[in-house]
């Protein structure tokens, strides 16, 4: 909750659909940190970096000039002060100022805290103490286009009606519940480093029909040195304790945390990219192997801009898109430019083609196309040495 300050809650799964893309053990951290009077300065959100909510806006914008209004659906958002934060910096910068937002937040049946409130202060003059904070609350030239209108909707209606909410952007924060179980590593893996002294858990995904699952664990891997095994060992007979607690006998398994992606949590995340341009999303446990796979009967998944968690809360982020028209006129001035003919016909065949030569490489490289020219030749080349690779039988 913050420095200092950190809870332990109940991993409990919930099968109900209105419950979907909710969290409340989210909700709880929230209200206990009212509760324990921790000022939202203070708070730390291990779930959402605005950091990255600052760069995804930046990198839209920059990318959609054209854009007046911003449309913004936010998932799971709790209080949403990151959010707002990440709106009064994206105001600092001149050529943002003109810029209206529309936000929507939808939330769950269980409602225990006060939805947005991060958006509700910046429209209170009260509350904001900048020159940039003070534009949201400040009256419009024209009040039928104000700076900044949000409203509070249920997750019900979206699964109802989710072209009723069409977006440009939509955020998604730990949208699947995860558990703790006992699990067995199929294969020797590596957890600690640096003589012990850096630990990072290793992480299986397993497949089963239409349903994913990734497991989180920390494997205790020897070293050569006796002492370093020897705290190493300690780990490990606590792991084997509490593994045999939780079974009720001796097993062979570990603990671990276990996130399952079923079938009909696909479909909630297809309908999300079906009506907005792009889709970030924050897990923790979500693994990018959801997104980043290979296109079936013709058809390209979703494209990834995958930025793992490196920094001490653990947050990561997926950047998602439909294959477009937009995608697809963002990889055709790059092919056209080295003479590399292209379908004109409606269906780009030659286009969907590089683009999965572009994906098998790496799936953040179709975003990086416009971040300069020698970039978007790194690019164009990447493409095609995996086709000459391919072609010569590697």
């Amino acid at each position: 909750m913050s420095y200092g300050w950190g809870v332990y809650l109940s991993s409990e799964e919930d099968d109900k659909e209105s419950h979907a893309l909710t969290s409340i053990n989210r909700q709880i951290k929230t209200f206990l940190s009212k509760i324990l009077n921790i000022n939202k300065e203070n708070r730390i959100d291990n779930e959402v970096s605005e950091t990255l909510i600052i760069r995804h806006l930046k990198n839209y914008i920059s990318q959609h000039p054209y854009t007046d209004c911003l449309v913004i659906n936010i998932f799971n958002a709790g209080d949403a002060i990151a959010f707002s934060n990440a709106l009064i910096d994206l105001e600092t910068n001149d050529l943002h100022k003109q810029l209206r937002y529309e936000i929507r937040l939808f939330k769950g049946d269980n409602s225990i805290i006060d939805q947005g409130e991060g958006l509700k202060n910046l429209l209170n003059p009260e509350f904001n103490v900048s020159e940039e904070a003070e534009a949201f609350s400040q009256p419009s030239s024209n009040r039928l286009f104000p700076k900044l209108r949000f409203s509070i909707n249920s997750i019900r209606e979206f699964l109802i009606t989710p072209s009723d909410f069409s977006s440009h952007l939509s955020f998604v924060i730990s949208p699947f519940p995860s558990k703790t179980e006992l699990f067995k590593p199929t294969r020797k893996e590596v957890s600690f480093f640096l003589n012990g002294l850096i630990v990072s858990p290793a992480i299986e995904v397993t497949e089963n029909g239409g349903e994913i699952q990734w497991n989180k664990f920390i494997y205790p891997n020897k070293f050569e040195s006796d002492q370093v095994n020897k705290s190493v060992s300690i780990f490990e007979s606590i792991q084997i304790f509490v593994a045999g607690a939780l079974a009720s006998k001796y097993t062979e398994a570990i603990p671990a945390t276990s996130l399952l992606l079923r079938e009909a949590d696909k479909v909630l995340i297809n309908n999300i990219h079906d009506y907005s341009d792009w889709v970030v999303t924050f897990d923790r446990n979500l693994g990018p192997e959801v997104y980043d796979l290979p296109g079936q009967d013709g058809e390209i998944p979703f494209l990834l801009d995958y930025i793992p968690g490196e920094e001490i809360t653990g947050v990561s982020s997926y950047l998602t898109t439909r294959p477009t028209s937009e995608i697809v006129g963002l990889l055709g001035p790059h092919f056209k430019a080295y003479d590399i003919p292209i379908d004109n016909e409606g269906d780009n065949g030659m286009l969907k083609m590089l683009l999965e030569d572009l994906r098998a490489v790496s799936s953040s490289l179709v975003m990086q196309l416009n971040s300069g020219k020698n970039k978007a030749f790194e690019v164009v080349g990447a493409a095609f040495t995996k086709r000459v690779l391919e072609k010569k039988g590697f």
